[in-house]
């Protein structure tokens, strides 16, 4: 997994919630532009390079971590972490009704795509981060956008082309479990953004492939199969979901089978909240403390107000607000 961090603007500095933690943050505050670039005051996003260099997190067979991957990793993916945390930031800025935060970012945006970032994964733990990338970055994209920023066509051309690599990626490989519904997220926001129906299909499709597989008690094999992880690998692959189905409110809403699949994984979570030893049994194995509930309860609109997550983008209330503002 990526930074698996959510934070709460009611306290001072970044809270991280631990247990799936993989990049350590390097908060880097934005610089801005003198004039010329992308406009006097405005923003420098921090630059992220075509390739995207990433190792495994888990040692070989085993759901035991590997100090020196996360190490590498925390390097390698130093400023993409910090350019992630920046536009998240200044979506929020936008959609809370900044108007030079939203006159800017479509310029700083420009800027930005000019190095074709994230566009050469070398590795399969890379284009996990690629498709992190992609549905944080979009889904910051959109906030800016309900704030009045407009997107230029070279931003668009840029989330078009990282959104056919995802999607050929996965269509190349069976994978069925929290990534797919990753996937499904990014592909579907840049979908969002572009209007392109094709590309929205194919993420209700990947969604479906995930819901489908959601137990009658709402578990999840490919999740349970993760040993001490499992209960967290659940939350990991909710946040996706209920992200997305946000974003579907604007599309015409979740079909009925969709709908009670989802409503049983979160009765499953709830329950795992109050007893977090739930799946011992069944994963055959203890199961870590339970992280990022406070997400997906912020995500449901149970929880606590201002709940940020750098993977969807930054605040989640303004995620929560996107469908009132529908494009």
């Amino acid at each position: 997994m990526m930074g698996f961090h959510a934070r709460s603007d009611l306290h001072h500095g970044r809270t991280a919630i631990a247990a799936l933690v993989l990049l350590g943050g390097v908060a880097l505050a934005p610089q801005r532009a003198s004039a010329g670039g992308t406009g006097q005051g405005c923003h420098v996003l921090p630059t992220v390079t075509a390739e995207i260099n990433a190792m495994g997190t888990y040692k070989s067979g085993t759901e035991e971590r590997d100090p020196d991957a996360k190490a590498f990793n925390r390097q390698s993916l130093a400023g993409l972490d910090a350019f992630t945390k920046t536009i998240g930031s200044l979506g929020d800025a936008a959609m809370s009704g900044d108007a030079a935060v939203a006159r800017c970012f479509g310029p700083a945006m420009t800027a930005w795509v000019a190095t074709d970032p994230l566009t050469a994964p070398t590795s399969d733990q890379a284009r996990f981060s690629q498709q992190w990338s992609l549905a944080s970055t979009a889904l910051a994209i959109i906030k800016a956008q309900a704030g009045g920023a407009r997107i230029p066509p070279e931003v668009q051309s840029w989330l078009r082309t990282v959104s056919d690599q995802v999607r050929a990626y996965h269509d190349a490989r069976s994978i069925k479990n929290n990534h797919a519904a990753w996937a499904a997220l990014a592909v579907g926001a840049a979908a969002y953004i572009l209007h392109d129906d094709d590309a929205w299909r194919w993420a209700m499709g990947r969604e479906a492939m995930v819901t489908d597989r959601i137990r009658d008690d709402g578990v999840m094999p490919l999740e349970l199969a993760r040993g001490p992880r499992a209960s967290n690998y659940h939350v990991f692959t909710a946040i996706p979901l209920l992200g997305l189905n946000l974003l579907r409110r604007c599309r015409g809403g979740l079909d009925a089978r969709q709908s009670d699949r989802m409503q049983r994984l979160e009765g499953l979570l709830d329950t795992l909240e109050a007893n977090q030893q739930l799946l011992a049994e069944q994963a055959s194995s203890r199961q870590l403390p339970l992280s990022a509930v406070d997400v997906v309860k912020a995500l449901e609109g149970k929880g606590a107000p201002n709940v940020s997550m750098d993977m969807l983008g930054g605040r989640i209330d303004n995620l929560r607000a996107l469908p009132t503002r529908c494009r």
